[in-house]
């Protein structure tokens, strides 16, 4: 089966209003061009608050963002795939940095938690997230199996065989890449594709934000590994990509990597690390 992809490649500034109205105009033209389904960016409706550990952004108002999300989603008869905040509330609160995923009913289909935070330069989010846990979900979008890995969760691998193997035709990837990571992405996200014979749509932020200068360059990488388009440029963009659900299959026919697969050597992958 085909299907009309549309990534949102958008800049944020420090007003989640202004942010969110500017994205619900951009998916609105994305679902005109004919996108079934449209991505948006990590922490989509804020700016950068987790480059320090007191980034002065209120955790609060994503749950009048996620109706107004949920009802574009129903306006315009879309899939949308929404980074946002989400907080759950047990036997204490918790925010994680999720993606929900909206049906075009309006209904929440389900919701992807980050699973690895980073505490890094530009990136404090241990500061303000909680790490999911439990299996990585793979959600039926109009038939299309999709994945999520956000950011940091990409330069860990198993994420990637996992919703492979649960069945995965897609992984959407958003990312807030700054600095000269250009390279390094695209040949990681390459990667992924191929040895998991699947489609990877990297949707990363542009604008410069304090001393974060993210350089968009988003794009779509089909099961083989290849570019079904040249990276967007360093603006905003709607970037839209074809995807076709018979190449994972044929894909997956040649190379047999995941059929070929020797599960009695892979014991030591989920040994403690002791760090």
């Amino acid at each position: 089966m085909r299907y009309t992809l549309a990534g949102i490649q958008s800049a944020a500034t420090a007003d989640p209003e202004r942010n969110l109205n500017h994205l619900l105009q951009l998916a609105e033209i994305a679902a005109a061009r004919g996108a079934g389904i449209v991505l948006l960016p990590q922490l989509c409706t804020t700016p950068w608050f987790p480059a320090t550990e007191n980034g002065g952004v209120p955790l609060d108002g994503h749950d009048a963002a996620l109706q107004r999300l949920q009802e574009c989603a129903k306006e315009h008869g879309i899939h949308l795939v929404a980074p946002i905040p989400e907080r759950t509330q047990g036997e204490r609160e918790e925010w994680f940095n999720s993606a929900f995923v909206i049906g075009p009913d309006g209904a929440v289909i389900g919701t992807y938690q980050k699973r690895y935070l980073p505490d890094l330069d530009g990136y404090r989010e241990k500061a303000y997230f909680s790490a999911g846990t439990g299996p990585l979900p793979v959600f039926d979008l109009g038939g299309l199996k999709v994945g999520v890995q956000i950011c940091w969760d990409n330069y860990f691998p198993e994420g990637a065989r996992l919703l492979a193997l649960a069945g995965a035709q897609l992984i959407f990837a958003p990312t807030a890449a700054a600095f000269d990571s250009q390279q390094r992405w695209r040949a990681l996200l390459c990667s992924h594709a191929l040895c998991n014979n699947l489609y990877v749509f990297r949707l990363n932020r542009v604008g410069s934000e304090g001393a974060m200068e993210f350089y968009g360059q988003s794009f779509c990488v089909d099961p083989f590994g290849e570019l079904v388009a040249e990276p967007a440029g360093q603006t905003e963009a709607i970037v839209m990509a074809m995807i076709d659900t018979d190449q994972v299959d044929e894909a997956r026919r040649i190379t047999r990597f995941l059929a070929d697969r020797q599960p009695d050597l892979y014991a030591p992958l989920a040994a403690p690390t002791g760090g």
